[in-house]
């Protein structure tokens, strides 16, 4: 019998529709005027290949209509090979890494297509996520990757990472980004180190010499990866706190933990001052996909977290988020300036992206300066 929908009444009828053939839960009725839609929202919560093979074994698919079956297969079949594409570019940065014995470490999709799915292109991935052991490391990268046709992008060179590209693949770039810290926050940022994760590291399969961070260290990445977002309400798509494929990786991860393994992410959470965000992430997972937690999990993880620094209304309230990083961006006025001097006026590839091309640079200052405004009157 199919599993009870989840409470998620903001979720819009494509994405309620999503979670219950991921879930493999009781079908809402699908129009068939939604077809298109459900297609499109499939593609930008990065799950419509994941949603089209688990549709495969769903107990209501003879009651879905032949015409939707045949569009969604023939949508896989052109992002199959999309992905085919991106994981082919991603085998030839791993191999001239490799091959360099240059030290890195697998992030996010790029590692978790290859051991946590059935299938590697199931896991939509848009670039490639590495860690490094340190900044001093990124001269080296450079020099591997430029013969592979990558140059640097411009970005915050106070950030704590750095993105290379080339143009191609089916997004029109592939694209490498480079980290030194496991998180993207000036909060978190020094929580774990490189050879903490490296101790835990997996190989992946079918990637000779390549390795990825270990099951628990994948969850605290995709937990805090959420964490992070959690305060953008105004990020759609991919990118957005609330995608369905993250949510997914946490709950295949939880899918696969034992008990040894949740007693190490609870006693990690405390460790790190993270339980707050480690409970809200996988209440959320469990919520949206019924993901398989231990019974006393959550209220142990909430009864860790009342003393701990990182709470979750920090990092859910933009204005008080954007201020705590400011304060832990440098250890002293000056460099904290110097740090918010250099976030404001980044006009990277991806700020002009987000706030196009209208009026130029000044153009993007003013809608970025009106966007931060109606933020901090929220």
């Amino acid at each position: 019998m199919p599993e009870k929908a989840p409470a998620t009444a903001s979720l819009t009828g494509p994405q309620q529709w999503l979670i219950a053939v991921l879930r493999h839960g009781a079908l809402p009725q699908l129009e068939a005027k939604h077809t298109e839609e459900l297609i499109e929202t499939a593609r930008s919560e990065g799950v419509l290949l994941l949603a089209e093979y688990r549709l495969q074994s769903h107990p209501q698919r003879a009651s879905i209509g032949h015409e939707f079956l045949h569009e969604l297969t023939q949508s896989a079949h052109t992002d199959t090979l999309e992905q085919l594409a991106m994981l082919a570019e991603q085998a030839k940065v791993f191999r001239a890494l490799t091959e360099a014995n240059f030290p890195f470490l697998v992030l996010k999709g790029g590692a978790l297509a290859h051991w946590l799915y059935p299938q590697a292109t199931l896991r939509v991935i848009t670039d490639l996520d590495i860690l490094l052991p340190g900044k001093q490391h990124l001269a080296v990268l450079q020099s591997v990757l430029s013969e592979l046709g990558y140059a640097p992008v411009q970005g915050n060179a106070m950030a704590i990472e750095s993105a290379f590209e080339k143009a191609g693949g089916p997004y029109g770039q592939y694209s490498v980004d480079a980290h030194w810290r496991l998180f993207n926050s000036m909060q978190l940022q020094q929580l774990f180190s490189y050879h903490e994760l490296q101790a835990e590291a997996q190989l992946l399969p079918g990637q000779p010499g390549v390795f990825g961070l270990g099951p628990v260290h994948a969850l605290f990445n995709a937990c805090g990866h959420r964490a992070i977002g959690l305060s953008q309400r105004g990020i759609q798509g991919l990118q957005a706190a609330n995608a369905l494929r993250w949510l997914w990786d946490m709950h295949a991860l939880a899918q696969s933990f034992t008990e040894q393994q949740w007693q190490q992410v609870l006693t990690l959470s405390a460790e790190k001052q993270l339980s707050a965000l480690m409970a809200e992430a996988l209440a959320t997972a469990q919520q949206y996909f019924g993901s398989p937690l231990p019974e006393t999990l959550l209220q142990a993880l909430h009864r860790q977290s009342g003393t701990e620094v990182h709470q979750l209304r920090t990092f859910s309230h933009w204005r008080r988020y954007q201020w705590r990083e400011f304060l832990a961006s440098a250890p002293h006025w000056s460099g904290r300036f110097r740090w918010l001097q250099h976030t404001v006026f980044l006009d990277s590839p991806s700020i002009q992206a987000r706030y196009g091309q209208h009026g130029g640079r000044v153009g993007r200052y003013l809608r970025r300066l009106f966007a931060a405004l109606k933020r901090v009157l929220q």
